[in-house]
């Protein structure tokens, strides 16, 4: 049985796609283990301007495992790979949560509250690998 969260995902990327346009590898994924998804994880879009904005979630019942941070660090794995220069950020309600300490865990630091045309005023977020 598909989890409620992982079909809104899906919709999602429907919904966006025809935007953003589907290139390789600034999509969307699934983390599946055993035949079962754990999670879902993507890029909104692909760069621009240098930037790219990596999402994630873990589907609920698998939370507090470190899923999370395993796919966000994987984004950022993927991303440098593909272009080694590029600046990766991240956004997330203005508030302590699971996610900011994800992004915490893979050197991500805050760089303020920003507003987002879609979900209003976030925290925006940037990958530092001079933490490394």
């Amino acid at each position: 049985m598909v989890h409620q969260f992982v079909r809104e995902s899906f919709k999602l990327w429907q919904k966006v796609y025809p935007q953003w346009g589907y290139r390789l590898p600034w999509v969307g994924y699934f983390a599946i283990n055993n035949g079962q998804t754990l999670g879902v994880a993507g890029f909104k879009g692909g760069p621009k301007n240098n930037t790219v904005e990596l999402a994630y979630g873990t589907v609920p019942e698998f939370q507090g495992m470190g899923i999370g941070t395993r796919i966000c660090r994987l984004l950022v794995e993927t991303a440098l790979k593909e272009n080694p220069g590029l600046r990766v950020t991240a956004r997330t309600l203005p508030k302590i949560s699971a996610s900011t300490r994800i992004l915490e865990k893979n050197n991500f630091r805050k760089l303020g509250i920003i507003e987002d045309p879609e979900d209003g005023p976030v925290w925006e977020w940037i990958y530092n690998s001079d933490e490394l």
